[in-house]
């Protein structure tokens, strides 16, 4: 009787136990696993401590900089492998490596796809992109380390201010792969120095313009003195168009210093057809025809060549943007 007692109190023990555990089970908060197969997110951030000249024929320039990853919370270890997309590493050396984090010191020659439309006026966004060379969209994405990423205060580009910054993250499909990637891009813009580009690009062709007019003063006894005035000029304007553009390469369109300079040659060529116009009156002894053109010249001159070029460079130039 004693021992059926005891297995009756042992049985009922062992109820009350489970369900117990099973009330505790049904109220502790739950965890989910993570999702198999979810992407792995590494943060990445790019401190430039060197940008080298800017080649405008190749459109080539070197960059070195500090590239650092980030794995998530809880991982130590993530993929550090990386691939520029226009771009070809020179030198890439591991400077720090702690649990969770790596980070390179990177150099690299650069080549961009430049829009000269607007020289010397012109501002150019340099970039360094590069992707995981293996892993896909669906095994890892880079996301922005805002602490990691700068322009090291050291950092110059001749004849170019920088004024503007940052890192950009997208998903990006290339030619030949049916995966998306993710892509990491980190951008400056280079702005070309304002106050130079209008001494050196715009003030030389005014002066020889306006020198060329002075020459419309000149009556009929002075023609050749005018016409060689003329001639110097538009022979100046060629060799000043040529040397200032000499530095870019081939291409399909104009540029807003060939838009000035078709502007001046106009004008020159203008002055040159009144001088000849003023010699073949004069060799006719026509007087009253050679003092028409003469005024004609003269009022065309001072109507005209002076105020469209001053139109022109009111719309490109101001104060705040030579100063800016």
């Amino acid at each position: 009787m004693a021992q059926q007692a005891t297995d009756t109190a042992a049985a009922e023990t062992d109820t009350t136990a489970t369900t117990t555990a099973a009330t505790e089970t049904a109220t502790a908060p739950k965890t989910e696993p993570a999702a198999a197969g979810a992407a792995q997110v590494v943060k990445v951030g790019v401190s430039l401590t060197n940008l080298g000249k800017l080649d405008l024929a190749t459109g080539t320039y070197n960059v070195e900089f500090f590239l650092t990853f980030t794995c998530p919370a809880g991982v130590t270890n993530c993929s550090t492998d990386f691939a520029l997309d226009s771009g070809v590493v020179t030198k890439s050396e591991k400077v720090e490596e702690a649990p969770g984090r790596t980070v390179f010191r990177v150099k690299a020659d650069m080549t961009e796809d430049l829009d000269l439309s607007e020289y010397p006026l012109d501002q150019h966004e340099l970039s360094i992109s590069f992707t995981h060379p293996t892993e896909d969209a669906t095994k890892l994405v880079y996301a922005i380390d805002k602490d990691n990423t700068s322009v090291g205060d050291s950092v110059k580009l001749a004849g170019f201010d920088i004024t503007d910054s940052g890192g950009s993250v997208e998903t990006k499909k290339f030619d030949g792969v049916d995966e998306n990637f993710s892509v990491y891009t980190f951008h400056i813009t280079a702005r070309r120095v304002r106050l130079s580009s209008y001494l050196k690009g715009f003030l030389p062709p005014f002066f020889i313009v306006l020198v060329s007019c002075l020459g419309l003063f000149l009556r009929a006894k002075s023609l050749t003195n005018r016409l060689t005035m003329g001639t110097a000029g538009l022979l100046s304007a060629v060799m000043f168009h040529i040397s200032s553009t000499s530095s870019l390469p081939p291409l399909g369109y104009l540029t807003r210093a060939d838009k000035f300079m078709l502007v001046t040659y106009v004008i020159l060529v203008a002055n040159i057809l009144t001088c000849v116009l003023m010699l073949m009156k004069d060799d006719k002894k026509d007087e009253a025809g050679t003092e028409k053109v003469y005024k004609m010249a003269l009022m065309a001159c001072r109507c005209w060549p002076l105020s469209s070029i001053s139109s022109y460079c009111s719309r490109s130039c101001s104060a705040e943007s030579i100063l800016n």
